[in-house]
């Protein structure tokens, strides 16, 4: 039995997304609306991450080559560019609609810039596979 490495490469379809809901804190509140700022409990934030539809691949990997018939293994280590984050869908949940505001326009660009900042590590994606190999 001997030992093989490989290059690997291709195009993965790309179907990562990632949901945004978190809450705003009683100062940020209060600088957009004072009526607001009594509704404080009430109000969240959310939106949508998403990263590119079509994402390439490079991979190193090992795999054991069995000249006969059995059982052999291989490994693939690699990395998927997904791009940089795109941030969608980015509003204020309140009781009453405040999304079109300048004040709040403004509070939610800013939101969705520190979001792409936070998510940018994840636009190289690692991906490892094991693979069970059988030579009829």
């Amino acid at each position: 039995m001997e030992t093989v490495f490989f290059l690997s490469g291709g195009v993965y379809f790309n179907n990562n997304s990632i949901s945004v809901n978190g809450t705003v804190s009683d100062d940020s509140i209060g600088s957009l609306s004072p009526q607001l700022g009594a509704l404080a409990d009430l109000v969240s934030i959310s939106g949508d991450v998403e990263f590119a539809p079509v994402a390439p691949y490079a991979g190193l990997g090992w795999r054991s080559n069995n000249s006969d018939s059995g059982w052999g293994i291989a490994v693939d280590l690699g990395v998927l560019f997904q791009g940089t984050p795109d941030v969608t869908n980015l509003r204020l949940n309140a009781p009453v609609d405040v999304n079109q505001f300048a004040a709040v326009q403004d509070f939610l660009a800013e939101q969705e810039e520190e979001i792409k900042d936070d998510l940018d590590i994840f636009q190289f994606y690692p991906v490892a596979t094991l693979m069970l190999i059988y030579h009829f």
